[in-house]
């Protein structure tokens, strides 16, 4: 009795095991092998229809201290801010963002800047780094109201399903003022 026992409890966990690797594997007519369900939308993989919430703190430079870096220029004519950001990507490597910044709640309008931008995701892998490039315009809003065109690129790393880092550059071109870069530095939570 106790060997029937045994014996039963070791077809039942062999038809267990085996069903259990059937359920997580797809097979195509000839019965190979060709993916894990698991894997079909990893989330490092940054699919389409993603939802991106991001805070990000800013700073620009302008354009004379781009053309001679250094860090006593960047330290006396730089400005910091923080900004708001919200985007959908509509395909696993193509997007947009809409995004607000202030650099300084003196002024008369407390946002600073807002503007939208078309976006080139390009993941690598499975390892949750995504280098984009994005280019747009806006309006500028403190200290002079005018319209601005910007073009850059950035890097993401996505360090859980929901939760990544952003980093970018870009050049910002102005109607009435001179041109300057701006730097981001934030936080996404996707959705």
């Amino acid at each position: 009795m106790k060997q029937l026992l045994i014996a039963a409890c070791v077809c039942t966990l062999t038809a267990t095991v085996t069903r259990a690797a059937e359920t997580t594997m797809r097979y195509d007519t000839d019965r190979t092998r060709v993916a894990h369900e698991d894997n079909d939308r990893y989330w490092r993989d940054y699919g389409p229809n993603e939802v991106n919430f991001s805070f990000f703190g800013s700073g620009t430079v302008g354009d004379d201290t781009l053309s001679n870096v250094s860090a006593d220029r960047v330290e006396r004519d730089g400005k910091l801010g923080m900004g708001l950001g919200l985007s959908y990507f509509f395909h696993r490597n193509i997007g947009v963002e809409g995004w607000a910044y202030s650099e300084s709640t003196g002024g008369d309008h407390f946002v600073d800047n807002v503007g939208g931008d078309l976006i080139g995701r390009f993941p690598i892998g499975h390892s949750g780094f995504a280098p984009y490039v994005f280019g747009g315009g806006g309006r500028q809003l403190d200290p002079v109201i005018q319209w601005t065109w910007d073009a850059g690129g950035g890097l993401e790393w996505r360090f859980t399903d929901h939760v990544g880092i952003f980093m970018d550059a870009r050049f910002v071109w102005a109607d009435d003022t001179k041109d300057y870069g701006l730097g981001r530095l934030g936080i996404k939570f996707g959705f």
